[in-house]
């Protein structure tokens, strides 16, 4: 009842304004040939009023007669209700694929770009050579390559650093 009430409500609002920008270029196309738009106006309300009255009291009908015929002839029950106890397995599922695939993509973009102490995100290919770093230039917690390239001392991987 709730519910075809607000919609015809709705519909009853757009109605009214469509009959007042209706009289509005009506009248600049043929003035003074329309009644007053007071007269439009209020019978555009009255019209309106009896549709949401008349149109409410049908909707509750022909949803209450549904439910009662579903009942017996096995149909699809019809109910709103405020109480949600949660998503389907199916919808379940779906957020956790979306949350693991937005995990993986952060990881994978976090891997390709590096963070400047300025909080400016940089390419790897718009910095300097990564076999030209020196030790100082290097991230926090990154691991020094194995074939010695980017070592600051210019060494290879075998021998002992200074």
């Amino acid at each position: 009842m709730v519910t075809s009430s607000l919609v015809l409500g709705g519909l009853g609002v757009l109605a009214v304004v469509t009959a007042c920008v209706a009289w509005i270029m009506l009248e600049a196309l043929a003035p003074d040939v329309l009644p007053a738009l007071t007269t439009v106006l209020g019978v555009a309300v009255g019209v309106v009023s009896l549709e949401v009255v008349l149109g409410t009291c049908l909707a509750t009908l022909a949803a209450f007669l549904y439910n009662l015929s579903a009942q017996y002839s096995g149909g699809v029950e019809i109910a709103v209700t405020d109480g949600l106890i949660g998503p389907t397995p199916a919808a379940s599922q779906a957020l956790l694929f979306l949350a693991r695939t937005r995990a993986r993509v952060r990881r994978q973009l976090r891997n390709r770009l590096r963070f400047r102490g300025t909080g400016a995100l940089r390419h790897p290919l718009d910095g300097p050579d990564v076999r030209t770093r020196t030790v100082a230039d290097r991230p926090a917690g990154a691991r020094p390559e194995a074939d010695g390239a980017g070592r600051s001392d210019g060494g290879a991987a075998g021998q002992p650093r200074p």
